[in-house]
C-alpha cells in the first residue's frame, strides 16, 4: 500500500511515515434528498519503522531547528539567505512546512527552520 506522512499540528515534531491499513465511514446524518451529510470516519494507520536520528542532548529534539514567524516582507529565499547563508536552501524551508507555492507566504505564520545539517541546496 501506499506510504502516508502523518502530522499532527503545525510543527513536525509529531509526525511520523506509515500505510493505511483500513479506512471506515458511519453515515450519521442525511440530508432531505438522502445525500450523506455527517459521517464518523475511522482510520488505522500503521507507523513504518524508520531509523531514528540523533538528539540534541540539550533539549532532546532530533535536530536543533528553530522557528521564526513570517513577517510582511519575508520571503523563503531571504529566510534561507539569513539562516544559512544560501538562498537556494529555501527549497528545504519549503518542503520543512509542507508549502507548495513558495510565492504566497502569509504574514503572521510561524516556519520551522530546519537545522543546519538538514538543509540540502
Amino acid at each position: 500500500p501506499p506510504w502516508v506522512v502523518f502530522q499532527w499540528g503545525s510543527f513536525s515534531t509529531a509526525r511520523f511515515t506509515a500505510y493505511v491499513s483500513s479506512v471506515s465511514a458511519d453515515y450519521t446524518l442525511f440530508s432531505t434528498t438522502g445525500v450523506p451529510i455527517r459521517a464518523t470516519c475511522r482510520v488505522q494507520l500503521h507507523e513504518i519503522p524508520m531509523k531514528t536520528k540523533g538528539q540534541n542532548p540539550t533539549s532532546g529534539a532530533l535536530t536543533a531547528q528553530r522557528v521564526h514567524r513570517v513577517v510582511a516582507g519575508d520571503s523563503l529565499q531571504s529566510l534561507a539567505w539569513r539562516e544559512y547563508g544560501n538562498a537556494a536552501a529555501w527549497r528545504s524551508i519549503a518542503e520543512a512546512n509542507g508549502i507548495d507555492d513558495p510565492s504566497r507566504l502569509p504574514t503572521g505564520v510561524e516556519l520551522v527552520l530546519p537545522a543546519t545539517e538538514e538543509v540540502r541546496s
